[in-house]
């Protein structure tokens, strides 16, 4: 339980700091143009002399907020600048703290050339990869917003006891990875695809587009498609068939050094609730957990406890 807990709270940590850094990035701007005493103080003071274009559009009130909260926190607008510079970013190339953190598939937009290879770049590039071949598709259940939102969908149709289709449109894994080869074949070509088809990136754009006080039409509707037909029709849909994300780390996991294993001598032959609660079209029953994202519900309903992390 301890370990779902945790997940449900990088989950919300995830969530949270994709709406909030457009939020950061607006505040940044504003600090170049307001006296050192007006932070924490622009609810009261106003700031309606600013260009439409730096209060965040319809965040507004999210800047708001912030400011009060760094208010509270700094009175050094040095200090201030310092610690908004420590986030950046999305999920697609993403800065928490002062450590970046680069998609794999993002390296591949830019040409070498353009690239600054230094340490710190190196470091951001090989993390996620290393994450990947030690846990395999961790990102995919405990970081990525969009199976955040896959998730809380489920849960508040749950409780409305609104219940999908549950069909299977979809059943070749194979296809994501003729996406990905067919993806990666377009980018050496020079024609930037994984951007627009990853919704985790369709998301960033959406509150990046709401600071500007405007709306994202073509990423917010191809989103919400993507989360009906995966709450309502096939759970999975995208995340197990069509995300290149997800085969590329299925590729670098596919012998990753933590797992989920399973004892046979305590597993109780009739019982399949692992195979119930899993999402990810894993096989814990039957040993088959080389799609796992270590998600850990499997391992929380199991009754017999006989399924463990192991190295």
């Amino acid at each position: 339980m301890p370990v779902l807990w945790l997940r449900r709270l990088i989950q919300f940590g995830s969530l949270l700091l994709i709406f909030m850094i457009p939020i950061y990035e607006s505040y940044k701007s504003i600090l170049y143009h307001i006296p050192k005493d007006s932070i924490g103080n622009l609810y009261q003071e106003g700031f309606g002399s600013l260009d439409s274009f730096l209060k965040g559009g319809y965040l507004e009130p999210g800047l708001l907020l912030l400011d009060g909260l760094v208010g509270l926190l700094f009175n050094n607008i040095h200090a201030v600048k310092r610690f908004l510079d420590g986030f950046s970013g999305f999920f697609w190339s993403i800065t928490i703290g002062g450590f970046s953190f680069v998609d794999p598939l993002a390296s591949l937009q830019v040409p070498s050339k353009e690239y600054s290879w230094d340490v710190d770049f190196l470091i951001s590039i090989t993390l996620p990869i290393l994450i990947a071949l030690v846990f395999g598709r961790v990102f995919c259940s405990w970081i990525c917003p969009y199976n955040t939102l896959q998730e809380l969908i489920r849960f508040v149709a749950k409780k409305l006891g609104v219940s999908g289709i549950n069909k299977q449109v979809l059943t070749d894994h194979y296809l994501r990875y003729c996406i990905l080869g067919i993806g990666f074949v377009l980018t050496v070509l020079g024609v930037a695809v994984f951007p627009y088809i990853l919704p985790y990136v369709q998301l960033g754009r959406i509150f990046y587009y709401l600071t500007l006080r405007s709306i994202f039409w073509v990423g917010l509707i191809f989103v919400i498609v993507l989360l009906l037909v995966d709450s309502f029709v096939q759970k999975g849909f995208w995340c197990n068939y069509l995300c290149t994300t997800g085969a590329l780390l299925s590729l670098l996991g596919r012998k990753k050094f933590v797992t989920i294993q399973r004892d046979k001598k305590v597993c109780l032959e009739s019982c399949t609730l692992c195979e119930k609660v899993c999402v990810w079209d894993s096989h814990p029953k039957f040993d088959d957990v080389s799609n796992c994202t270590h998600c850990h519900l499997c391992i929380n309903q199991c009754p017999s406890k006989a399924l463990k992390i192991r190295s």
